[in-house]
């Protein structure tokens, strides 16, 4: 690859070297602290380039390296230390660990490639012009006894080995300052090691290359049980009668290596029962067995048993294979196989990964870092990474699937005590969520088990649990870092929207008639369908009409002549405006490419900006495409975004969302900024500069030549550009789409976060329209008019999504074939797929829930019937009278209240995140609620305030409101009795209290800074509070943040202050409060009834009566209805207390010990 700029290696403040794990550097560090001058400047490392580049290049010079090694070098290789060297010098000698021969020639390799990289000599920055690699231990005197005593103290470090998947990028923290960790290059998967094969048996057949990737032909054949022989033998593949898989059904069992276990031979007996018993579902389908923890010993009695050799004559081993650790893994098959064995960085952590032959079905057998602490969740990360990439890489991801046992705890209660006694932080908690995120994932348990996981479970992440020391006599034997609740340790899983979907789902116990346990762990199985790839071609760049199948894709046309112009102008943005919105594009552009000699940045525009079709209070999407990596870009921008003029530095936003975007405002313009890394589409670009972007994304060539992490982000553009490319009617379509808009925004529709509709949502539902109403046209042009008007098409829409199926009907573009991405998941109740994959979210309408599509049959209809009458300006009647109809429309509500206080000491990342976690937990709601039969419910999607509260324009504590509404479903044939009304009123409380546990546990809602409340309450008390919609942009009155952008993660700060949420509140209780103002009671009530760790029977009310003076009622009786005879405003109230104890909140001392709020300090 030629150079992108001329680069110098001379700079000692960079270097560019390999950086071993600390699991492997701790014998070598606790030496060199003793003996090496470096230690504490330098971390242990093997220098590839040092000196390297100047810092002021270290960006351009990183992207070089990066796209080289992506077609030089694809694969992480092993590095094996065994022999110590001596550099002599003419005072000192320097000790190092010395690479093997063969290690040695991998790094001189790799060194010439990234010198080569960056347009350099390859003796450029060398001492004497020769490279020897080495890992500095130590130095000591020149003469000959000073170097052999410390070589003798060193000699038991010799033998360092360990796997490289990764380079890292080091920059020195000031003139002769430490060197830091600024930047990793990640290398691929690893290679198997080169080793003699009776050490490692069948994985030294792996390939010798350490820089090759593993490819099909790196993969080997399994080995074959023949009946004839008794025995197990290399299967070779003349042997093998491929067919069509359409069924699989998946097993995983981890079959516990401790030592207070019961022989195996008595467990193993139990495992196979349950076995046998799963062969009803593999009648004529395939069976895999993965096994995890198999020790030496276990082997030949799993591979001699006769019900396995006949159930899975197939297997990753032989009775002759050498097993490299205690815990492995092993795979069985019904059908032949090809394998591969991934090594990870920690030692004995390894994935099985086998190959259906003749398909490309295939399984990986997982086990991932066991524990619950920061390093143990980097790990597991960190492995799920390399083995994705590697899929990715092999084209084998989307039909994938992966088995075993992943360590990943999911009782919420587990992960909370394992912050509060300080062994994860509570953004690690979110990450560990994150290892499978199911935006990306499907899960067998949650998609074949719909009821799963319900909010008002009341233990959370301990529904089908496979590790229960609370039943299971072995599991409770084994040793508990953290508590001793259950987990779903043990998965199947597949890619979302891929090939493969799950349509049964088990749990066996392996466990006897007399309470005997096989494991520690239960087994589990999945049946799962597979569908054959149909590979979608690239769409042509003209609209066909002869594509259309319209005998299967029927639409009703309603003609209508009726001009809706008039009802846009006032929405519709002016000659100034879209003026003032190419100047803020073209001072972003210059502004991001300032001062980038070694790459260059081009905008594409996304979303209604790049259709034409947004309105006057629209903000601005594009996707920035460049060079360098998304981490470096997102590293760099808001540098080069406060140098712009006319950027608002408080209008600067990282929001770490599904797809990462960062907000500005330039000149008043808001834009949101995507990224992609896509240096080969940037080199085609330059290179035709006469091919407009919209046209080159879709050229074979270019498409190629991107990888998957490349494409996932740039289809969100080629989604857009293929929509302005081939849409017939273009003017009547975006006229059509903004009246469109503006309608869903003020009836309440408008909103992807709260689970209904957005720009790309409407986009496509009106592309599918369009296309049909055009095709059709077209087959009857010689009896219809020749032209659709934007009124049509809005009449037309209504009319066609107002009678569509959802559940059964996907939203596709009719002109592209059927691509198998396209099938439905269970829990996706409406499915509108992106029209290009990969991508960040497949299902564009994933967020929707079925009272979503509920929603949009409601509101559509009552738009058909009143346009059916000519009512246009009805359809667009404003937000005041929808909000009206809203809150009218339902006799019960769930209201969830958030107060936030101290705002202008707290960050306004905080106000932000806060905000954000409670807002994208709302579909979680709604899906809940959506299992309740018989009910329809709806959230509003905006926050309401009370007017006076609304008014404050210097606000120091916020408040606000969401409201979902609830009621009985109607139909001519049930009537609403009371009593259905109360079992309605009862499921939704149910929910409602499980919602509030809910936001209580996320740490963005911080409980010494913000209060949640989630009540279930009428419609009377909702109309009394006179509430509107909450104008204030909460986050501008807090403290804003300095130094860098607001973002939507948790701050350091907040990371210290939830993990002492719990120490304050044991502070709270015993007496102490803080300064300030004093919290209302409403709260203090709120929080003893639905808070768990109070009881609301243990505390009495102190209130004030106009005839006796101060008297006391238990709060269990405390009535807060206005319509109940018994109540007794809350301003009354004077004190509340513990019965027999101590006041916990007192109005007239300022006291509260339930927050910490207030002035005076608690005395007892």
């Amino acid at each position: 690859m030629a150079s992108l700029g001329s680069f110098q290696i001379s700079s000692t403040q960079t270097a560019l070297a390999i950086v071993p794990l600390a699991t492997y550097t701790e014998s070598v560090d606790t030496f060199r602290a003793k003996h090496d001058k470096a230690h504490g400047k330098w971390p242990s490392h093997i220098n590839l380039i040092y000196p390297f580049v100047p810092p002021s290049q270290l960006t351009s010079a990183i992207a070089c390296i990066k796209h080289s090694l992506t077609e030089d070098w694809i694969g992480g290789f092993n590095v094996n230390c065994d022999s110590l060297g001596v550099f002599r010098h003419a005072k000192s000698a320097t000790l190092f660990l010395q690479p093997h021969e063969t290690s040695a020639e991998t790094l001189i390799r790799l060194r010439k490639v990234l010198v080569n990289s960056l347009g350099c000599a390859e003796n450029e920055g060398l001492h004497d012009g020769e490279y020897r690699p080495h890992w500095t231990v130590g130095q000591s005197a020149v003469t000959d006894k000073s170097v052999e005593g410390l070589k003798d103290k060193a000699k038991g470090l010799v033998g360092v080995d360990w796997d490289v998947v990764s380079l890292v990028v080091l920059k020195r923290r000031g003139p002769g300052g430490p060197m830091d960790i600024v930047e990793r290059i990640e290398l691929g998967p690893v290679i198997q090691k080169q080793a003699p094969e009776k050490q490692l048996g069948w994985l030294a057949e792996a390939s010798s290359s350490p820089a090759a990737l593993p490819t099909p032909k790196n993969w080997h054949e399994c080995y074959h049980y023949r009946t004839d022989g008794d025995c197990w033998e290399p299967f070779t593949a003349s042997d093998s009668k491929t067919a069509t898989i359409s069924e699989v059904v998946v097993s995983s069992i981890n079959l516990m290596v401790e030592e207070y276990a019961a022989p195996f031979e008595e467990r193993f007996p139990l495992v196979i029962k349950a076995l046998e018993k799963l062969q009803y579902l593999s009648s004529k389908r395939s069976s895999i067995l993965c096994l995890q923890e198999v020790s030496p010993e276990m082997l030949p009695i799993i591979l001699s048993h006769p019900a396995i050799q006949e159930l899975y004559p197939y297997s990753t081993h032989s009775l002759e294979s050498r097993l490299p650790s205690h815990r492995n893994q092993i795979s069985l098959s019904s059908l032949p196989f090809s394998r591969y064995h991934m090594k990870f960085e920690e030692p004995h952590k390894a994935s099985v990964i086998i190959r259906l032959s003749g398909t490309n079905t295939t399984i990986a057998n997982v086990h991932l870092t066991s524990g619950l602490t920061e390093e143990a969740v980097t790990r597991k990360t960190s492995q799920m990474i390399v083995l994705t990439r590697f899929l990715e890489q092999n084209e084998l991801l989307e039909s994938t699937i992966f088995a075993g046992d992943f360590n990943i705890s999911t009782s919420l209660a587990t992960i909370q005590t394992a912050i509060e006694k300080g062994l994860i932080k509570p953004d690690t908690a979110q990450n560990l969520q994150s290892i499978i995120d199911l935006d990306h994932w499907e899960d067998s348990y949650l998609e074949a088990n719909d009821s799963a996981h319900d909010l008002d479970d009341e233990e959370t992440g301990e529904d089908g649990a496979t590790f229960n020391p609370q039943e299971n006599s072995w599991a409770a034997m084994s040793r508990a870092p953290v508590d001793r609740r259950p987990q779903r340790f043990d998965r199947i899983i597949y890619r979302r929207n891929g090939l493969i979907k799950a349509v049964d789902y088990g749990m066996t116990t392996l466990s006897s008639a007399d309470g005997k346990f096989a494991s520690d762990h239960y087994g589990i199985f999945a049946k799962l369908q597979i569908a054959e790839p149909k590979p979608r071609p690239l769409a042509s760049l003209a609209y066909d009409m002869s594509k259309v199948q319209l005998a299967e894709h029927k639409i009703e046309i309603v003609q209508d002549d009726t001009d809706i112009s008039e009802l846009l102008n006032a929405y519709l943005p002016t000659d100034e405006d879209r003026k003032a919105r190419e100047k803020a594009l073209e001072t972003l552009t210059a502004g991001l490419n300032q001062g980038n000699s070694a790459e260059s940045i081009i905008l594409a525009p996304l979303g209604s900006y790049a259709l034409d079709t947004y309105l006057a209070n629209s903000d601005i999407d594009v996707l920035a495409i460049g060079s360098i990596t998304s981490r470096a870009f997102f590293d760099s921008i808001i540098a080069h975004l406060k140098s712009i003029e006319g950027v608002s530095n408080s209008s600067l936003h990282l929001i770490n969302s599904l797809v990462q975007i960062v907000e500005v405002t330039i000149n008043g313009i808001k834009i949101d900024i995507q990224y992609c890394q896509a240096f080969e589409l940037l080199e085609a670009h330059w290179a035709n500069l006469q091919t407009p972007l919209k046209k080159l994304v879709f050229e074979q060539e270019v498409v190629e030549s991107l990888r998957p992490t490349s494409l996932r982000p740039l289809n969100t553009y080629r989604d857009a550009a293929y929509l302005l490319n081939t849409m017939p009617f273009i003017d009547s379509y975006r006229t059509a789409h903004r009246l469109l808009a503006l309608f869903m925004q003020r009836r309440g529709l408008y909103s992807a976060r709260y689970g209904y509709l957005g720009g790309i949502h409407l986009s496509l539902m009106l592309n599918r329209v369009t296309k049909l109403a055009a095709a059709q046209l077209d087959d009857h042009k010689e009896s219809s008019p020749s032209t659709l008007s934007p009124a049509t098409l809005v009449r037309t829409f209504f009319g066609h999504y107002s009678n569509i199926d959802w559940t059964n009907i996907a939203i596709t573009d009719p002109t592209l074939p059927p691509r198998y991405s396209e099938k439905r998941c269970t829990r996706e109740p409406v499915l509108i797929p992106c029209l290009f994959v990969p991508s960040a979210r497949p299902n564009v309408a994933a967020s929707c829930s079925r009272l979503s599509a509920d929603a949009f049959t409601t509101e559509f209809s009552a738009a058909r019937d009143l346009l059916a009458d000519g009512a246009w300006s009805r359809v667009l009647r404003n937000s005041s009278e929808s909000i009206s109809d809203f809150l009218n429309g339902s006799e019960l509500f769930i209201r969830v209240h958030l107060s936030l206080w101290n705002m202008h000491t707290t960050p306004s990342s905080d106000v932000r995140s806060a905000i954000g976690t409670l807002e994208a937990k709302m579909p979680s709601l709604l899906v809940a609620l959506s299992k309740v039969e018989d009910m329809s419910s709806r959230v509003w999607p905006a926050r309401f305030a009370q007017p006076a509260t609304n008014a404050d324009v210097n606000m120091d504590e916020a408040s606000g409101y969401w409201l979902v509404a609830v009621s009985p479903r109607h139909d001519e044939f049930v009537d609403v009795t009371d009593e259905r009304k109360k079992l309605i009123h009862g499921k939704v409380l149910s929910a409602a209290r499980a919602f509030e546990r809910t936001l209580k546990m996320a740490h963005a809602l911080d409980a010494e800074r913000s209060f949640v409340q989630v009540e279930v309450v009428g419609k009377k008390k909702i109309w009394d509070m006179g509430l509107e919609i909450d104008g204030r942009d909460w986050p501008s009155y807090a403290k804003q943040d300095s130094g860098s952008p607001t973002t939507s993660t948790a701050t350091a700060t907040q990371t210290s202050r939830a993990s002492e949420t719990s120490e304050r509140k044991v502070e709270h209780e015993s007496g102490s409060s803080g300064k300030g103002k004093l919290r209302p009671v409403q709260d203090i009530i709120a929080r003893i009834k639905w808070d768990e760790d109070y009881e609301v029977k243990d505390f009495v009310v102190g209130y004030e009566d106009r005839f006796y003076g101060v008297m006391e009622i238990d709060l269990a009786s405390w009535k807060t209805e206005q319509t109940d005879l018994e109540f007794i405003p809350s301003h009354r109230i004077v004190w509340i207390g513990r019965k027999g104890g101590a006041k916990v909140w007192d109005r007239r001392l300022r006291l509260d010990r339930v927050f910490g709020s207030g002035a005076k300090k608690a005395e007892e």
